[in-house]
């Protein structure tokens, strides 16, 4: 009985071991997660604030370009009148739900260019 007993301890022992073990190795493994998250949280920053450095010296080397800017203000005027006019000039029974959608469009995809 006694050498029953033994091995009963000896196995709780080696159980307990490895239950602290993984334990241990859970915890470790979430903080090198959340570091590694951190991590790559920072290089997207430090990338994102590199892109805007260079776009930054590329705009003070090259100047304003105000004839684009113009151009780009001339289409988002004629983009908006085209909106206008299917919703509030031209009011009637075609006005539905999905002329608004398509105008929400239309303005929503005027600054990505």
């Amino acid at each position: 009985m006694l050498l029953g007993n033994s091995q009963d301890s000896v196995q709780s022992d080696f159980v307990a071991k490895m239950d602290r073990f993984f334990k241990e190795s859970a915890k470790k493994s979430v903080q090198d997660l959340e570091m590694d998250r951190a991590a790559i949280r920072q290089n997207r920053v430090l990338e994102d604030v590199k892109l805007l450095a260079s776009q930054s010296r590329s705009f003070l080397h090259k100047g304003f370009d105000s004839l684009s800017v113009d151009q780009g203000l001339k289409e988002l005027v004629a983009l908006h009148d085209i909106a206008k006019d299917g919703v509030f000039e031209n009011k009637g029974s075609a006005q539905s739900s999905r002329n608004l959608t398509v105008t929400f469009n239309i303005l929503n995809a005027c600054p990505l260019k």
